[in-house]
C-alpha cells in the first residue's frame, strides 16, 4: 500500500490496511501483543542515541555512513556477493505508527517497498538498482539468500499489508532484472527465515517457520534448484521440535548445519521473546536443542549472522518488555556458549535491521533499521575485532589495532627504523636495532665503488680519481 485506509475508530483504536484482518492491540510485525485496555508502556525510557562503547568490549563499531541514499528503512533484506558488493531488498519507511490516544494505541501501516540498493564501498555509499522487467510487489518481513555459488539472490514471501501475505519467489542475478518462480505450496508468511545449504552443482533452499495471519509456524520446507518452479517445494517437518515462532534467526555454518535462534511466540494476551538455539544436521529434518538458557536475553527480530572464520553473532533485536537492544553477542562453538562482545555497540538500539557478513574477512555489517516511530535508521556501520577480544600474540610482539583489525606485531612494526637503515630484533634482548642498509650491503666493487642509502635503497656509486662521487 502507498497510504493508509482509515477507519473508524473502535473503542479507542483506529484500524487500517489492506484486508481487514483483526488484530486486537497488535503491531503486527513490529513489536508485541496489547490487550485494548492495556496502559501504553513508558517508551521514554527508552534512548535511542548511539551509546558509548562500554570500556571491556571487544568490538568496535564504524559509521560507515550515518545518512544512506536508500533513507530510513527496516524490515527489509539484504546479501553480501562475491564480489564484494552489498544489495538489500524492500522493507518499509512507516509502517505500524503508534499514537498515545487515552492510554490506548492507534495503528496505521503505509510505505512497504520493493526496490534494490547495492553498496561496493563497504557501506559508504550507496546506488538504487533501477528495475529492468517486471518485479516483486512492495513488502516486509520478507526472507532473502543466495544460491551456493553467490550467483543467484532469491526474495521469498513476506507482508504485503494488513492481511496480506506472500508465498511468492522471485530470483535475480543483478538485482535488476527479476523472474518470477511462481508460488509455494507452504502457507503465506512472514517473519520466517529461508537459508541454503548445498555444493557447487546442487542447491536446496530450507524455509522454517514464521506467522501466517492466524498462527505462529514450526514447519519446515525444502526445495532443489529453486530457479525452476517454486510449487516444486517439499515439506520436511509439519511440526518441528521447536517451538512455532516468527523473527527468529538463523544461520548455515560451513559444515552446512543450519542454527536457529530467538524469535517471538504469543497466545492470547501471553507474549513470549524465546532465547533458544536450535541445531539441525540434516536439512532441517531434525533439530537438536543447543541451549535454552544462553547469556543473552530473548529476543526477537534480531541480527543473525556467521563470519567467514564461523563464528556465529545475534546483534540487537526487542524482547519481551519492548526494550530495543544493542548489545552483540559471538559464538565460536554452534551456540554452545557465548560471549558478550558488545554491551551497547556504537549502531545504538535497534530492531528489523540487516546484518550481513563479509566473504573472506571476519567483518560483519549492520544496515537500516528501526527504534520507534520516530526513528528510522538510514545507517550501515562495520564492525572491527579489538585487541581486547582476547587476542593471543607470541610473547614479545603486541597487539594493535591495523585496518579494522587485531595484529601482533613485533619491536621493528611497533617502532620502524628510518627508510635508511635495517631493523633487526637482538635475539637476547628482544629489542629493535638500526643498522644501515649499506652496513651489510655486498653489491658494490670495493675497488671501483662504494655504498649509499638513497631514498631507502642501497645503490653502488662509482669513485673517480680516489674522490667517492657522490
Amino acid at each position: 500500500p502507498t497510504s493508509c485506509d482509515e477507519r473508524p475508530q473502535r473503542g479507542g483504536l483506529r484500524w487500517c490496511g489492506v484486508a481487514g484482518l483483526l488484530f486486537v492491540g497488535c503491531l503486527v510485525g513490529s513489536t508485541s501483543f496489547w490487550t485494548q485496555s492495556a496502559t501504553a508502556p513508558d517508551v521514554r525510557r527508552l534512548t535511542a542515541n548511539h551509546q558509548p562503547e562500554d570500556g571491556s568490549t571487544r568490538y568496535r563499531w564504524h559509521a560507515m555512513t550515518k545518512e544512506a541514499e536508500f533513507g530510513g528503512r527496516y524490515a527489509h533484506t539484504g546479501v553480501y556477493l562475491s564480489n564484494g558488493e552489498m544489495l538489500i531488498f524492500g522493507g518499509s519507511h512507516d509502517d505500524n505508527k503508534a499514537v498515545v490516544l487515552n492510554g490506548t494505541y492507534s495503528y496505521d501501516q503505509c510505505a512497504y517497498l520493493n526496490d534494490v540498493w547495492r553498496s561496493s564501498d563497504n557501506g559508504s555509499t550507496w546506488q538504487l538498482v533501477p528495475p529492468e522487467s517486471d518485479t516483486w510487489m512492495p513488502r516486509r518481513g520478507h526472507a532473502s539468500t543466495l544460491n551456493y555459488n553467490m550467483v543467484s539472490m532469491f526474495v521469498i514471501g513476506g507482508l504485503c499489508g494488513s492481511g496480506c501475505y506472500l508465498n511468492d519467489t522471485w530470483l535475480s542475478e543483478d538485482g535488476a532484472v527479476w523472474t518470477f518462480a511462481g508460488y509455494a505450496n507452504w502457507r503465506s508468511r512472514h517473519g520466517h527465515t529461508v537459508v541454503t545449504i548445498g555444493g557447487v552443482t546442487t542447491d536446496t533452499l530450507i524455509m522454517f517457520g514464521g506467522h501466517d495471519g492466524d498462527r505462529y509456524l514450526n514447519d519446515v520446507w525444502k526445495i532443489y534448484d529453486p530457479s525452476t518452479q517454486a510449487s516444486d517445494w517439499t515439506v520436511v517437518k509439519h511440526t518441528a521440535e521447536w517451538s512455532p515462532r516468527y523473527g527468529h534467526g538463523a544461520v548455515v555454518r560451513k559444515n552446512q548445519d543450519i542454527v536457529l535462534t530467538g524469535g517471538f511466540f504469543a497466545s492470547g494476551v501471553e507474549r513470549t521473546c524465546l532465547r533458544d538455539v536450535w541445531i539441525s544436521s540434516d536439512a532441517g529434518a531434525s533439530w537438536e536443542l543447543v541451549t535454552d538458557s544462553p547469556p543473552w536475553s530473548g529476543r526477537y527480530q534480531h541480527g543473525a549472522v556467521t563470519m567467514s572464520n564461523q563464528d556465529m553473532f545475534v546483534i540487537g533485536g526487542i524482547d519481551v518488555e519492548l526494550e530495543r537492544l544493542s548489545d552483540a553477542w559471538r559464538s565460536s562453538d554452534g551456540g554452545k556458549t557465548w560471549v558478550r562482545v558488545s554491551h551497547h555497540g556504537a549502531y545504538g538500539r535497534r530492531y528489523e535491521h540487516v546484518v550481513l557478513a563479509a566473504i573472506g574477512e571476519p567483518v560483519v555489517f549492520i544496515i537500516g533499521g528501526v527504534f520507534d516511530d520516530q526513528i528510522r535508521y538510514s545507517d550501515a556501520w562495520r564492525s572491527e575485532r579489538m585487541c581486547s577480544d582476547d587476542v593471543v600474540c607470541p610473547k614479545y610482539d603486541k597487539c594493535r589495532q591495523v585496518d579494522y583489525e587485531p595484529r601482533c606485531l613485533d619491536a621493528c612494526q611497533l617502532d620502524p627504523c628510518s627508510i635508511d637503515d635495517n631493523c633487526f630484533i637482538n635475539s637476547t634482548s628482544h629489542q629493535r636495532m638500526c643498522k644501515s642498509k649499506c652496513e651489510d650491503f655486498t653489491g658494490c666493487d670495493p675497488k671501483k665503488e662504494f655504498c649509499k642509502v638513497i631514498e631507502g635503497d642501497a645503490k653502488c656509486m662509482k669513485v673517480v680519481a680516489g674522490i667517492k662521487n657522490e
